[in-house]
């Protein structure tokens, strides 16, 4: 079928000949979400290794101060983010959020760990022929003290199955009871650029509506999620990059209002991630992560 031929055009168009001067890849809007957002071929390209950034914090009324928290981001040699770390103050003490990656060879995620309540929880995808997740098994993990694996409990399992057709992509997700539950509606143009996405609960009346928009250039510029049928949308993220590609600003809104606004800087020489300011449009509270900490392969 169209799409799926399309699908893989897209994999392989990525995987050889996708920009190097990107380091973060938003085709998908996850930009510094907890799933990988970086640009494979550029880490790989410029042998980067890791990657970790201080926070500190200003405001109007206060100087810049330093936290003692950071940020770090971690690589294969194959330019494939295995790991991040980041800590945070907690009510009682610091803490801090981890994330494992693990691909397969065709550098698609089999394993997405992640530190939670005091444990690891752990996402194993398996894929089907055409590169789609066919299943998702939850696992409880115990680790060590070098986070190796101890001992690990399943939770939960979920399936997946699709109905392709012209520009539309249907997956519909089964739960642990082999019952679907939900129903995710992908709609492509015909440059198979993803222009909407519907979430719709089989159980229940709950719907969730995104659309996507892009530029001149094709670089996604907004991603708006509309609950039920609702005329203005609950949640939006607005995108803006540099003449180069490079994500520069990230706005945030709640139901219309600026919640967060991330102004993202780079080397202006090797296009490395340099800084990131994340700002409260309320308070004006800024936090900066200033990325001075690199690693290279050799």
């Amino acid at each position: 079928m169209r799409i799926f031929q399309l699908a893989l055009l897209g994999c392989y168009l990525f995987k050889f000949s996708f920009g190097t001067t990107q380091m973060i890849d938003n085709r998908e809007g996850k930009a510094f979400s907890e799933k990988p957002f970086f640009n494979q071929r550029f880490i790989y390209k410029n042998k980067i290794k890791r990657i970790k950034g201080n926070f500190s914090v200003t405001s109007p009324s206060t100087s810049i101060m330093q936290t003692g928290l950071y940020s770090m981001y971690e690589f294969d040699n194959k330019g494939r983010l295995s790991y991040t770390l980041e800590t945070y103050q907690g009510t009682e003490r610091k803490d801090s959020l981890e994330n494992f990656f693990y691909y397969n060879e065709e550098d698609l995620l089999v394993q997405h760990r992640k530190k939670e309540y005091n444990g690891y929880t752990s996402i194993i995808n398996e894929y089907n022929t055409d590169g789609r997740i066919q299943k998702q098994v939850y696992r409880r993990d115990i680790l060590d003290e070098k986070n190796q694996l101890v001992e690990s409990y399943v939770i939960s399992e979920e399936t997946m199955k699709y109905e392709l057709s012209e520009n539309k992509e249907k997956q519909i997700i089964f739960n642990n009871y082999n019952l679907p539950y939900l129903e995710i509606t992908r709609v492509y143009n015909a440059d198979n650029y993803l222009i909407e996405e519907i979430e719709q609960s089989r159980t229940t009346t709950g719907m969730y509506r995104k659309t996507f928009a892009y530029n001149n250039h094709g670089w996604l510029e907004s991603i708006k999620k509309f609950s039920d049928n609702g005329a203005e949308p609950v949640e939006e993220k607005k995108f803006k990059y540099d003449t180069f590609g490079n994500l520069i600003n990230i706005y945030t809104f709640s139901f219309n209002e600026l919640k967060e606004e991330k102004e993202i800087y780079y080397n202006d020489k090797t296009f490395i991630l340099s800084n990131m300011l994340v700002i409260d449009p309320k308070t004006k509270r800024v936090k900066i992560l200033q990325f001075k900490d690199k690693v290279f392969y050799n």
